[in-house]
């Protein structure tokens, strides 16, 4: 399978590398506003605009490695020319735009899927197993959080209008991995425990209490100004 990459980031950079540690993937193209950053994945073609790419028919594949505004948008135009998407979290920046793309996805008749290692994490595997044979009883509570101390300045992250802040950057991991566990569930109701915002008012610390459908509840934290710290309790 030949894949294209839209942006050249940091993390687009490393998951070019991986890739090609799988057998039969080759990373063929990049597209980005920064020839300078697709040099620095090697043996790609590249393409200053992202359209060029989504057109090329020597291309099977899409990783949508852009920011978070931009991941609806050019997901939506990869699927419309037929090809499949593996799009960074979070899918989309709202609830709407991620059940729009998954739509697309069903009339093009390809895959799409949001990029979340930790559900293919024979940890968590384990621990689902675990809860399903009864080993612990029955789940009442999870408590969940993802948090690191990371100055944003100049980062897209650091701005809502660009899909930033740490519920979408970072706790989009507790909350997916909460419903993980139960396929079936939704979030009945959820209350806010901490919000911290930067000056434009994205957040930076976000901790919330949600009621899930089946009667459990669950903690979630995401933080960019906490001690480093990633956690998973049942």
């Amino acid at each position: 399978m030949r894949i294209g990459i839209l942006g050249a980031g940091g993390f687009a950079r490393f998951m070019a590398q991986e890739m090609r540690r799988c057998d039969g993937i080759e990373v063929v193209a990049v597209a980005s506003s920064s020839a300078e950053r697709a040099a620095e994945i090697p043996g790609t073609r590249y393409f200053s605009r992202y359209e060029d790419l989504l057109t090329d028919p020597e291309i099977d594949a899409v990783y949508n490695a852009l920011s978070n505004h931009l991941h609806f948008p050019w997901t939506i135009a990869a699927l419309a020319h037929g090809k499949p998407v593996l799009c960074e979290k979070p899918l989309g920046v709202n609830a709407e735009e991620a059940a729009l793309m998954h739509d697309a996805a069903v009339a093009a008749g390809v895959p799409l899927m949001e990029g979340f290692w930790h559900l293919f994490h024979p940890k968590f595997a384990l621990m689902r197993s675990l809860c399903e044979s009864g080993a612990i009883g029955e789940v009442r509570h999870i408590n969940s959080g993802f948090t690191h101390e990371w100055d944003f300045a100049g980062n897209y992250r650091a701005r809502a209008d660009f899909g930033g802040g740490m519920m979408l950057d970072l706790g989009c991991y507790p909350v997916s991995t909460v419903l993980w566990f139960w396929p079936d569930a939704h979030v009945t109701s959820a209350v806010s425990l901490a919000h911290e915002v930067n000056d434009f008012g994205t957040d930076m610390h976000t901790e919330a209490s949600v009621t899930l459908s089946q009667g459990a509840t669950a903690t979630i934290a995401a933080s960019a100004q906490r001690p480093p710290r990633r956690w998973f309790e049942i």
